[in-house]
């Protein structure tokens, strides 16, 4: 048992997703607990009749079975006040607000230093994260995203900074896994949502196209994948 204590969090992404560290099947398993917390999404603040797929993943496996996906009322989320309104559900999970400005980074030498890095590296705009009133450039780009199946699984070019960030990669290339139904191939072969291919038989691939090129040669043939998410892996897998 690994002592984790994962209960009354509020997690908002950018897709229906619970957390980055699911990953890690065996750090799940080995949870003190898992329970009561909040999921919701950008996507889902576009589209509230959107499920979350995921959580409802994870309950028929018994983990997350009083967690709930709905919006949790933040009071101005747009300006960073992320407190719950009086009405919030977060509220009847056991969430509590709490100081927004009493977390975090706290001595003042090292404060400013976190805003000067907090500007320099923050490459979105709050209002397209929270989903209310994004610019039509925003909207223009996401009506582009082109999603691909392969070997089972829903996957995508890796082009935005969450991708990059929940995949632990350290650049805009890659092919990102949005989805992994449980008997398909991809999930047979250990890859999970969140994970990036980023090589196929040692040689980098940086988008779907440029992977798929790649599996067309090698039809009929076990390749081996470079995997990253929780984990960094070498996978092989036969192309059909």
């Amino acid at each position: 048992n690994n002592m984790d204590y994962i209960c009354r969090n509020i997690v908002v992404p950018a897709k229906p997703e619970t957390m980055p560290w699911r990953n890690d099947k065996k750090k799940i398993l080995d949870a003190e607990k898992i329970d009561n917390n909040l999921y919701w999404s950008a996507e889902q603040y576009r589209n509230p009749d959107l499920e979350h797929g995921q959580l409802k993943e994870f309950q028929a496996a018994g983990i997350d079975v009083h967690s709930i996906s709905a919006d949790p009322k933040f009071i101005d989320p747009e300006n960073y006040d992320l407190h719950v309104a009086d009405d919030s559900p977060a509220l009847k999970l056991g969430f509590k607000n709490f100081p927004m400005d009493n977390f975090g980074v706290r001595k003042a030498e090292f404060r400013k230093i976190a805003d000067r890095a907090h500007k320099e590296y923050q490459k979105f705009n709050p209002e397209q994260i929270w989903g209310r009133f994004e610019s039509a450039d925003a909207t223009a780009r996401a009506s582009k995203v082109t999603i691909h199946t392969l070997f089972g699984a829903k996957v995508k070019d890796l082009t935005t900074e969450e991708e990059k960030s929940v995949a632990g990669v350290g650049e805009l290339a890659g092919i990102y896994v949005i989805e992994v139904p449980r008997d398909s191939v991809a999930a047979r072969a250990g890859i999970v949502a969140g994970d990036a291919i980023l090589a196929v038989n040692g040689r980098k691939v940086t988008n779907v196209a440029a992977l798929r090129r790649r599996l067309k040669r090698a039809k009929g043939k076990t390749v081996e994948l470079h995997v990253v998410g929780a984990k960094d892996r070498k996978i092989k897998v036969e192309v059909e």
